[in-house]
């Protein structure tokens, strides 16, 4: 189990968590990948993205939509994950001109507070 010394910092481990569920969908891990985090909104950027997301889902024979469904419910799981927080919104943006993917997080709270219902979520 990993401790407080031995723990990734968390933009690492979304950007890690996130690069794997690319991966799945795309059978390449992305390069130069990295995460913001500002209270509870997280931007993960994935630079070379938009145009091998495409690639893949065209040659997959899967259902594009139902293909970007189990991406963003993967992506969303993965977040949550690494926060301990869950997510309530997700806004993607793909600009093809720079090829890059911006995934947005919106969570129920700041990923170093409680939870709304949770333990020490009330603030005085």
């Amino acid at each position: 189990m990993a401790t407080a010394e031995t723990r990734r910092p968390m933009p690492e481990e979304v950007t890690s968590s996130m690069a794997g569920v690319w991966k799945r969908f795309t059978d390449q891990r992305p390069t130069g990948a990295s995460t913001e985090i500002k209270g509870n909104v997280v931007r993960c950027s994935i630079p070379g993205s938009v145009g091998s997301f495409a690639t893949a889902s065209a040659g997959s024979g899967e259902d594009e939509q139902d293909r970007l469904r189990s991406y963003r419910r993967a992506a969303t799981s993965a977040v949550s994950r690494s926060t301990h927080c869950r997510v309530v919104g997700m806004i993607t943006q793909r600009d093809e001109d720079t090829d890059v993917t911006c995934e947005i997080f919106v969570l129920d709270s700041t990923p170093d507070r409680p939870a709304f219902g949770q333990p020490g979520w009330i603030v005085s």
